[in-house]
């Protein structure tokens, strides 16, 4: 085992999207309400994540299809991109840190970080690369994760691929200059973390404080957080043996 990938929300950060996702669109919409109506700004918005949910094109990161495909539904703001960008910028910078509202770090995410780091794995926060760097580094913040120096954090701007893209824990795989058999993909959610990360040949680790099993799928361990690091210390020792 090389390389611990850790899910972020629900895995790490106790996060709910039924409470968080209408503040997060609310906010998002009202900076951009001058210039694009709240209705149209979610719906262009939900259609170039999709569409970059979608793309396969290694040579195109997640920024550049999200940004290609929401020109290509307001084509008017087109000329207006450097704007938006900078608007998005404040954005993440002023509003996003006042959405924090109830969430909250997951017991013992400090103590496996730290452990993980400590016995010489590779520690990659996966969380789905459909944001901008700037609010995942806020999220581990309030994960109290920020002051780690991790091996990999994925980004919108930095990734190619998105959950459930099996791609995307290639290119993890890839960057990290290691087989997909030597790294261990835990999360909460089936069908995002665990499905895609063992077709490219990953072990699997269910993480149960707020599981999302919205397909049949047996990990190779589950449990809390503190259960993921004894199952690490298992595998190693048993490796080493």
């Amino acid at each position: 085992m090389r390389a611990l990938l850790l899910d972020l929300d629900d895995t790490l950060l106790l996060n709910s999207v039924d409470a968080f996702l209408p503040r997060y669109f609310c906010a998002l919409s009202a900076a951009f309400a001058d210039i694009v109506p709240p209705e149209c700004f979610l719906d262009t918005l939900r259609k170039a994540t999709m569409t970059t949910i979608a793309n396969t094109d290694p040579t195109r990161t997640n920024a550049d299809v999200f940004w290609d495909a929401w020109e290509a539904l307001l084509p008017e703001l087109r000329a207006h991109r450097e704007e938006i960008q900078q608007r998005i910028e404040r954005f993440y910078r002023e509003v996003f840190p006042t959405l924090r509202g109830d969430t909250r770090p997951v017991e013992g995410g400090r103590e496996l970080v730290a452990w993980a780091q400590e016995n010489g794995l590779a520690v990659v926060i996966a969380t789905n690369p459909i944001f901008p760097m700037a609010a995942i580094r806020e999220r581990l913040r309030w994960a109290n994760l920020d002051d780690f120096d991790f091996d990999l954090v994925t980004s919108y701007e930095n990734m190619h691929f998105t959950k459930p893209q099996p791609h995307y824990y290639r290119e993890i795989a890839n960057r990290l200059g290691i087989a997909p058999e030597e790294a261990l993909m835990a999360g909460n959610h089936v069908s995002n973390d665990l499905i895609p990360a063992h077709a490219v040949g990953m072990r699997t680790f269910l993480v149960d404080v707020a599981p999302l099993q919205d397909a049949p799928f047996t990990p190779d361990g589950e449990g809390d957080l503190h259960a993921l690091r004894e199952w690490l210390a298992q595998q190693m020792e048993g490796a080493r043996r």
